[in-house]
């Protein structure tokens, strides 16, 4: 057999052979990770069991190659361009990955577990049962069974099988997994179109299914079951035994029966009316609009939808809000929840009306705090009553501050017109005082700290009227307003806004920042604020004169004379108009 001792390789350990006009080839290069073959016409085998590093096979235009032979210990990734016709090929040795493609067709397998694949047979039906009796991967390409009398109904039943990829039968109308092929863990069947009956007599961790319009029965057990672009138009779906997860994608089924309960992912089944899940089935819907399955379904939505909503406005689909409605009951759910409030705060820069928007918005926090409660105990006109005295999401923490900023957002732009938004007020201002620290009192400042350009009246009021008694809130939440772990950075957030929004608004800013900050958290407050600013100014030379009296501990009033010191320092610079650069408080001890 020739060898090819002197192989050059590159940097990254890799090479390109082409134009090899004999039948056998082997390459022992101890070095070689990555190698292309291309253009030769007469190989039928190549030999690489002496290349332990081999990572990577591409094969292009060798189309007399039948054997592959491979590092028993290697993870190799092939990639086969096999030309006009479909291959016939043994690969033997471990392979991880393989894709190959001829002009009629393509297919793809991932090795997902941790033993890669010894033994493969890629063929039609005759070549894989003449050669593949022992192999870890069986790819048949064409009718399941040689002989036409069997080909409608198939079994499997080889106890070394792990992987079987099935292209093009087009005459199996039934499979079945026997309890002999007990090594089987993947079972994929691609363009069967007439294949309607599945039987799984052993548990497989994933069937997937594609292309196969008549499927009307699956039985068995599944880790994952994945059906794609099967059933006929209107036709029913009945799947019996136990998956853990079930995906179906674009489906034209009018009908789903399931047995046990599981995850079920739905993805453009428009059709989909008639659904028979047990009731502990978690549902999730992706991409296009959802099938009508009434009330009480337990459907999820998916982020893309509500991107896709927002298009039907921008676009004046008939019919949108409408749809926007029943959805609305769906997205209750803590995750669902943000991007509803997002939606409906994107929804108003759409010219949609906002009385409508706030309507459904206190629709969503009735569902969203109240869903769990039962109507004929609670009916629903008392728990609409009772989410209007409230403002609390329990959202993810990662998603939190957009959905609050978001609702806050449409609060201000609905209490405009709407006389039922502008009662609302009250409950923002008891939410922030019932939980100093929460997230309401932290959306109602940032929505002013990060607005571009000027707040909205009604905003700076609600700050106005927040940070007014949110002291005394403190006061009693914690026994003392210098408790608020965020009252530092808050302050010194709104300081920079001191002199754009009228007196009253530097007044309670100011007022605040004396109440909830220490000493020394004032200073860097009045540093940056500037100490200028008149209100400023005047608690500094009262500061400076010792007219500031603190509740300290005795640690702490020691320092008060170097803080004394510091605020004159402030006041000195400020008269001198430049800044103090690169001086704390500290450094003026």
């Amino acid at each position: 057999m020739p060898d090819s001792p002197s192989l050059s390789l590159d940097a990254v350990g890799g090479t390109r052979v082409a134009g090899l006009q004999d039948t056998r080839w082997r390459c022992a290069h101890a070095d070689l990770r990555s190698l292309d073959l291309a253009d030769c016409p007469a190989l039928i085998t190549l030999d690489l069991r002496h290349a332990p590093n081999l990572h990577h096979l591409t094969v292009q235009d060798c189309p007399a190659l039948e054997v592959i032979t491979l590092p028993d210990l290697a993870r190799v990734i092939v990639h086969l361009d096999a030309g006009r016709e479909p291959p016939f090929l043994r690969v033997m040795g471990g392979i991880e990955h393989i894709d190959v493609s001829w002009w009629e067709g393509r297919f793809a397998a991932d090795c997902e577990d941790l033993a890669p694949w010894q033994n493969s047979v890629i063929g039609d039906a005759a070549f894989v049962n003449r050669h593949g009796e022992e192999a870890d991967l069986q790819i048949i390409i064409g009718e399941y069974a040689a002989e036409p009398a069997s080909a409608a109904n198939g079994s499997v039943r080889s106890p070394w099988l792990r992987h079987l990829l099935v292209i093009g039968c087009h005459q199996l109308q039934r499979i079945e997994v026997l309890p002999e092929a007990e090594q089987l863990e993947t079972l994929c069947i691609d363009h069967a179109p007439v294949l309607d009956v599945v039987v799984l007599q052993r548990k497989v961790l994933q069937a997937d299914f594609r292309n196969t319009r008549r499927l009307t029965r699956i039985e068995g057990l599944t880790d994952t079951l994945s059906i794609k672009r099967a059933t006929q138009r209107d036709a029913g779906l009945v799947i019996r035994g136990r998956h853990r997860v079930v995906r179906l994608v674009s489906c034209g089924l009018k009908r789903l029966m399931m047995s046990h309960p599981c995850q079920l992912l739905l993805m453009r089944c428009p059709r989909l009316t008639q659904l028979g899940v047990p009731i502990a089935t978690r549902i999730d819907y992706h991409d296009l609009l959802p099938p009508r399955l009434g009330e009480q379904d337990r459907m999820r939505i998916d982020e893309s939808l509500l991107r896709q909503m927002r298009d039907y406005f921008i676009h004046s689909r008939a019919g949108a809000l409408d749809e926007l409605k029943s959805l609305m009951p769906r997205m209750a759910g803590r995750r669902q929840a943000v991007h509803a409030l997002i939606l409906l705060d994107q929804l108003l820069d759409e010219g949609v009306n906002p009385s409508e928007l706030w309507a459904l918005r206190q629709e969503l926090m009735t569902r969203h705090l109240f869903g769990h409660l039962s109507p004929l105990t609670f009916p629903r006109p008392s728990l609409l009553a009772a989410s209007r005295r409230l403002w609390l999401w329990n959202l993810p923490q990662d998603l939190a501050l957009e959905g609050w900023a978001a609702d806050y957002r449409l609060w201000l732009v609905a209490s405009e017109t709407d006389p039922a938004a502008q009662d609302y007020a009250t409950t923002i201002y008891n939410a922030c005082r019932d939980d100093p620290d929460g997230p309401a009192v932290t959306t109602v400042i940032e929505h002013v700290v990060r607005h571009r350009g000027r707040p909205c009246d009604q905003a700076i009021d609600t700050l106005y009227m927040v940070l007014k008694g949110l002291a005394s809130a403190a006061r009693r939440q914690h026994g003392n307003a210098e408790a608020l772990p965020r009252a530092l950075s808050w302050s010194t957030a709104l300081a920079l806004h001191l002199g754009r929004y009228g007196e009253r608004f530097d007044r309670v800013v100011v007022n605040f920042a004396r109440r909830t900050l220490h000493p020394h958290q004032f200073l860097t407050f009045a540093e940056r604020a500037g100490p200028h600013h008149p209100l400023v100014h005047d608690h500094l030379m009262r500061m400076v004169n010792g007219q500031v009296r603190y509740p300290l501990p005795p640690h702490e009033a020691r320092e008060m004379p170097s803080l004394a010191e510091h605020a004159r320092r402030l006041l000195e610079a400020a008269d001198r108009n430049r800044p103090l650069l690169g001086q704390g408080w500290e450094d003026a001890t």
